[in-house]
């Protein structure tokens, strides 16, 4: 369960090091009806490869108790 939370599609809003464009960019993998309802409503969407680092990076470290257990993030 923790790895497909840091698995699954993701956004970035606003400008990057590389573009300097504010726009809502969603990884490739967001379903095309979210793309399409996020454009009904204004949005100015764009998209970025899935599993894209500019969607930013993450990871987990759970403990429970010595039950350690640890995630990557796959956009590393």
């Amino acid at each position: 369960m923790r790895h497909a939370a840091l698995s699954a599609p993701r956004f970035l809003l606003g400008r990057t090091f590389s573009d300097s464009w504010d726009s809502l960019k969603l990884e490739a993998d967001v379903s095309p009806k979210t793309f399409s309802k996020l454009k009904k409503r204004g949005h100015e969407v764009t998209t970025i490869p899935a599993q894209s680092p500019l969607a930013g990076q993450a990871g987990i470290v759970w403990n429970e108790l010595t039950g350690c257990n640890a995630q990557h993030d796959p956009r590393t």
